[in-house]
Formats: structure tokens, C-alpha cells, sequence
């Protein structure tokens, strides 16, 4: 689906029906096949947006994003990758559930999260 930065319009663009999911190869060609013919239709693709599924990572890594490289590029254009932030909260959520973690040397839980949504 492709959608505008500053405007309210989507659209989708294509999809596939695979028996099994899609291998990570595949999909990084397929992602920059799109772009190329978007790019090729005028568009200007600024940025891909996923959540963080195994193989939508897989697929960033063989185009060699990174944390410190953030994008990989399309026909000499730069195109940044997101993971979808809705997605960033609830892998968040379930992790808090699962475990605690230290922030600041000091323990944060699931239940100082709710905590805090009390007293709000």
C-alpha cells in the first residue's frame, strides 16, 4: 500500500497469496521491484514502514539497513525504513509482561506501567 506524507490518500498496490510466508530473498526483491516501478510511475518514496516480523527483518538486513543506516537505497534515492510504532508498543508490552528490565539501575516492571495509569 502506498499512502501520501502530506496528503490524506492510500492506496493499495499490490498483494500476494503464498501457500507458506514469503522468505526474506524474495521479499527484498519484491520491495525493491515496487519501488523502482514507483519511482518509474513519478512518485517520490521517501520511506517503507513494517512491523518486526522475522522475515520483514531479514529482508531490511539483506538490503543492509542497519541502526546506523537506517535506509537503503533505489535507483541512487535514499528510502528510510520505519517499523510501524503501533507494532513497537506492543512487542514492548509483551516483553514487560514477560520479564522486568533495569533503566537507570533501577527495576521497571509491567505493573509500574499500571501504576502510573492509576494514578492518571
Amino acid at each position: 500500500m502506498i499512502r501520501g506524507l502530506y496528503s490524506l490518500w492510500k492506496m493499495p498496490i499490490c498483494y500476494f497469496l503464498p501457500a507458506t510466508s514469503v522468505k526474506n530473498c524474495i521479499l527484498s526483491e519484491l520491495l525493491v521491484e515496487v519501488i523502482k516501478r514507483l519511482l518509474d510511475c513519478g512518485f517520490h518514496v521517501k520511506a517503507v514502514i513494517c512491523d518486526q516480523g522475522t522475515n520483514n527483518v531479514a529482508a531490511l538486513k539483506l538490503l543492509k539497513v542497519t541502526k546506523d543506516k537506517p535506509f537503503f537505497e533505489v535507483n541512487e534515492r535514499r528510502i528510510y525504513s520505519i517499523f510501524d510504532t503501533p507494532h513497537l508498543f506492543k512487542n514492548l508490552r509483551n516483553h514487560l509482561k514477560k520479564s522486568n528490565f533495569i533503566f537507570e539501575c533501577k527495576e521497571v516492571s509491567f505493573q509500574d506501567l499500571r501504576d502510573v495509569y492509576d494514578i492518571d
